[in-house]
């Protein structure tokens, strides 16, 4: 990926993670993971091309809405 096309990438994995954070249902149950994460928390090499999440906690079927 060139570095300018990986810069606009990046910027858009920005914005569908604040987002997330921003949605009071999805917040509370995601936990964000993967090579992503590394990089955006702990400055490591380990970029990739999508994002990762685990669910955290439990939720109730009807209060999820995607």
């Amino acid at each position: 990926m060139k570095a300018l096309e990986s810069a606009i990438h990046k910027i858009h994995l920005t914005n569908i993670l604040l987002d997330i954070y921003k949605d009071d249902v999805l917040s509370p149950v995601l936990g964000f993971k993967g090579g992503t994460a590394a990089l955006f928390f702990y400055h490591l090499p380990r970029f990739s091309v999508d994002l990762n999440f685990d669910l955290i906690t439990p939720y109730q079927k009807d209060s999820l809405q995607i």
